[in-house]
């Protein structure tokens, strides 16, 4: 429906450049959000990956899913 939507706004501004380059910074954006869940699979990590990030210490677990998450 939003490229159907975005179909017709081109058609009734179609010298709107401002416009198209919004779209398609929000498809964009789109498309980066859907990549996320796949981006942060840790558990597909090995557990020696987690052991030396430190994810198993409740003291650091935080800031090591935070760093490993980072890394992929």
């Amino acid at each position: 429906m939003i490229n159907r939507l975005n179909g017709l706004t081109a058609v009734e501004y179609p010298h709107d450049s401002s416009l198209r380059a919004r779209i398609r910074s929000y498809e964009l954006a789109f498309r980066m959000q859907m990549a996320v869940p796949e981006a942060l699979h840790l558990t597909e990590e090995t557990a020696e990956t987690h052991a030396l990030y430190g994810t198993e210490d409740k003291n650091t677990a935080y800031a090591a899913e935070k760093c490993l998450a980072a890394r992929g």
